[in-house]
């Protein structure tokens, strides 16, 4: 099923090719496929994709549409930009707590790919 905006891209590739050359700014938009590790449990406004041992965290664009909250495990399709970000330890203990994990355990910031998403289509 498809969330956000369709896709315009033709091409797409496994997370893992996707984050060769990504930097602390915006890419080129890019079509990237992955699993569902986590996502958010409250209104399904990020999730987490992994994929060839790389992980990224997706969020919505513009906080515009959201995904199922019991899609982990799902394979998905994600359309986006990417850089890398970092959280700082605060922004962590929220994610944690909105992805059903205990915020206590969070105790450093944290540096992450961020792919900011137009498009998810969800598959299966």
């Amino acid at each position: 099923s498809p969330f956000g905006a369709a896709s315009t891209l033709a091409s797409r590739a496994p997370l893992s090719k996707s984050l060769g050359e990504v930097t602390d700014s915006d890419s080129a938009p890019m079509q990237v496929t992955g699993k569902v590790a986590k996502v958010c449990k409250k209104k399904g406004c990020w999730m987490v994709l992994e994929e060839g041992g790389v992980s990224a965290r997706v969020l919505m664009r513009g906080h515009g549409f959201g995904v199922p909250l019991d899609c982990d495990g799902k394979s998905a399709v994600v359309e986006g930009t990417v850089k890398a970000r970092t959280f700082t330890t605060a922004q962590m203990k929220h994610l944690a707590e909105d992805g059903g994990e205990d915020p206590n355990k969070v105790t450093a910031p944290k540096k992450e790919y961020v792919l900011t998403a137009s498009g998810v289509e969800i598959q299966g």
